[in-house]
């Protein structure tokens, strides 16, 4: 089996390729290869899960990227059977931060205190939304078996208050960003990589041009798991586009409008 070097060091799949190719397996296509990684990566993590502490820790998880000299905190979270302590935690750690939050996380976590801005992602991505939505909810019903039966189970619907064995069951589901990135791009619809990545790169945005407005030297994100590692990644590179600036500077003024800022 490949080790976790091995997946961390592979800038693309045909690396990835002729990494599993000198172990002698060969795929006849890159969606097999994409099920062989997704598989081998997981059993390489699964044990991290059961070793990451059930308590809360003391700092907010997540990353930090520091650039032009703002510090950005993308705090990645589950929004799914969020219990009380947990609202709680976040609510005590960033009431009195500046925080742009993903829509929608409202409903989960409490966002009622001063200096808090929904990045109206919905909005910006909303024919990606709410056709998501509408299929989540047609095959709700049917998900239950799966749930259920999944053998982490317990960490989503036993254990919500284990943020941390929450976020090492997300990083031992899904390949190094590069590799998740690249088969999104190459191997979902436009549809799917906008819902993931075109959100991602769009909250990326708002971030930078809501902390340039307040002139802060330190913002909190808080936004779903999978987008945290996004954001950081957009952040760092410095990637973004005209089409997802213009959007953000839109969105952006109509959340100050709302809030008689602007």
């Amino acid at each position: 089996m490949l080790t976790v070097a091995d997946f961390t060091k592979a800038r693309n799949f045909s690396e990835l390729r002729e990494l599993y190719k000198k172990e002698g397996k060969t795929f006849a296509s890159t969606g097999k290869l994409y099920s062989k990684a997704v598989k081998d990566w997981f059993e390489l993590n699964k044990d991290k899960i059961s070793q990451a502490p059930e308590g809360l820790p003391e700092e907010l998880p997540g990353k930090t990227i520091d650039l032009n000299g703002i510090s950005y905190h993308i705090n990645g979270v589950t929004h799914f059977n969020v219990p009380g302590k947990v609202r709680h935690y976040y609510s005590k750690q960033l009431e009195d931060k500046l925080v742009a939050y993903e829509s929608g996380l409202d409903t989960q976590f409490d966002m009622g205190y001063k200096n808090v801005y929904c990045m109206r992602d919905f909005s910006a991505f909303s024919l990606e939304v709410s056709t998501s939505n509408l299929i989540a909810l047609i095959i709700a019903p049917l998900m239950k078996i799966p749930i259920h039966t999944c053998p982490y189970y317990e960490i989503f619907f036993k254990q919500p208050s284990a943020i941390l064995k929450l976020r090492a069951k997300f990083n031992a589901t899904y390949l190094p960003l590069p590799l998740e990135m690249e088969y999104a791009q190459h191997n979902t619809s436009a549809f799917t990589y906008n819902l993931r990545f075109g959100r991602s790169m769009y909250m990326t945005e708002y971030l930078r041009q809501l902390a340039e407005h307040k002139g802060a030297k330190e913002i909190h994100a808080l936004v779903g798991l999978s987008h945290e590692v996004h954001i950081a990644h957009y952040l760092e590179n410095k990637i973004s586009s005209p089409k997802i600036e213009k959007l953000a500077t839109h969105y952006l003024a109509k959340e100050l409008a709302a809030k008689g800022e602007i």
